[in-house]
């Protein structure tokens, strides 16, 4: 028997130092949360970005962004090393929601409580104008007659809210008067002749 030995080769490849690796803005997506404002998802924690030219570098996979308009948001993911490129710019279209056109009904009593938003959708928010908090409206508070909610009096602001990449509807303001007595009408006849000191009744 004769013995063989196999030499095994062992190959080298040679990789270019000049290549340059992109980086990658594609998973990026922005959803509105207010009327100026919403948030971007899918970065990369530490990572450079712009939106619109102005920087920022991320910390964590989501980031708010905000001063946002009616237009097109332009992301990229900027370069970290000198062997990387930017990627190609994201580009997201940004819609605004159409102001609402609520009309109100004032109070019907003294305790100024059963007054009216209607024509209001659960698409819908409110809150007083002085407040800072949203109220979503619901499908539960909504009356089936006309469309309505029911509140005390008072100035209130009403919004499309933000949905997707729209962002929510400026505000519109809307006033819900206070209960207003109604005035006494009619002619009052009193007979009899007044005495100095006597109470006449009608």
């Amino acid at each position: 028997f004769r013995n063989y030995t196999q030499n095994k080769r062992t190959e080298f490849k040679t990789v270019d130092a000049n290549v340059m690796f992109e980086q990658d803005a594609s998973n990026i997506t922005f959803t509105a949360t207010d009327a100026d404002k919403g948030t971007l998802s899918g970065l990369v924690d530490g990572g450079k970005y712009t939106v619109n030219g102005n920087g920022f570098t991320a910390t964590g996979e989501t980031h708010e962004v905000t001063g946002i308009t009616e237009g097109n948001l332009i992301i990229v993911k900027k370069a970290n090393a000198a062997n990387e490129t930017d990627s190609d710019a994201k580009k997201i279209t940004v819609d605004q929601a159409t102001q609402p056109t609520v009309t109100s009904a004032a109070c019907t009593t003294a305790d100024n409580n059963d007054g009216k938003l209607k024509g209001v959708t659960t698409g819908m928010q409110y809150k007083l104008a002085d407040a800072t908090e949203w109220t979503n409206i619901s499908g539960e508070a909504i009356s089936a007659d006309d469309s309505s909610i029911t509140l005390p009096a008072g100035t209130y602001h009403v919004r499309v809210k933000a949905s997707g990449t729209t962002l929510a509807s400026t505000n519109q303001e809307v006033t819900i008067a206070s209960y207003s007595a109604p005035a006494l009408t009619g002619t009052v006849t009193i007979a009899g002749t007044a005495k100095f000191g006597q109470t006449l009744t009608a």
